[in-house]
């Protein structure tokens, strides 16, 4: 599986010309997306330094993350995540990205809470208003912000949106535009809230996600290849 090692090289090198071109001082973390790929193409890219991964099955993840037993590896959630899997999902991961409902919070704390845990969340906002997407319409944003706020073992860390699927980049920076825009007064409204990231960016945006301010890339196929 040397193409992997090939498409990190290359997207890592996209990466760091930016933030040198763009004199960027803030971590650009990638994500590799390992859904729907075997334990061995996980282990290949770990053995080229990635140590970051995003999947969004649970029942998948249950499999391969004991199989992976890695301490260096940091595992994310970005999938949509229902009430009966979130026990399960403070367990094995290190942050989760698509957090929607108080609820969904309400459950994550509670999880939480039972061992000891804080978990960074980032908010899942609906940018493209798109009724099959999961993710908060961004007017309500505040308002979630303010509940999840009165919760202890919950660090809310940035915001998180998924792009058109689209050719027409205008529109997808515009979706990315507005997720950071959202995040800045968001960040004015509450002094005790200090986001600092935003998820934003899969394999065929990422580059314009970057130029908008992305600091976590979550990309799949550019990394592990198609899927089925």
């Amino acid at each position: 599986m040397s193409f992997i090692k090939e498409n990190l090289k290359e997207i890592n090198i996209k990466i760091n010309d930016f933030k040198r071109l763009n004199n960027i001082s803030y971590d650009i973390q990638l994500i590799a997306v390992s859904k729907q790929k075997p334990v061995e193409a996980i282990q290949n890219a770990i053995e080229w330094g990635q140590y970051v991964f995003g999947e969004n099955r649970l029942q998948e993840a249950e499999i391969k993350i004991p199989l992976i037993n890695n301490p260096r590896v940091q595992w994310h959630f970005i999938g949509h995540l229902q009430s009966n899997k979130i026990k399960k999902a403070v367990e094995l991961f290190h942050v989760i990205h698509s957090v929607d409902k108080i609820s969904t919070a309400s459950e994550i704390n509670k999880h939480c809470s039972n061992i000891g845990k804080i978990m960074p969340i980032f908010i899942q906002v609906n940018t493209t208003q798109e009724e099959q997407k999961s993710g908060i319409d961004p007017s309500t944003c505040e308002e979630l912000i303010r509940k999840i706020l009165t919760l202890k073992h919950i660090q809310i860390i940035g915001l998180m949106t998924i792009s058109l699927f689209t050719e027409d980049n205008d529109l997808i920076r515009k979706s990315f535009q507005s997720l950071r825009q959202l995040k800045d007064r968001m960040n004015k409204e509450f002094n005790n809230l200090n986001m600092k990231y935003l998820s934003m960016g899969m394999s065929g945006d990422y580059e314009i996600a970057l130029e908008e301010g992305a600091t976590h890339l979550r990309l799949g196929t550019s990394i592990f290849g198609s899927r089925k």
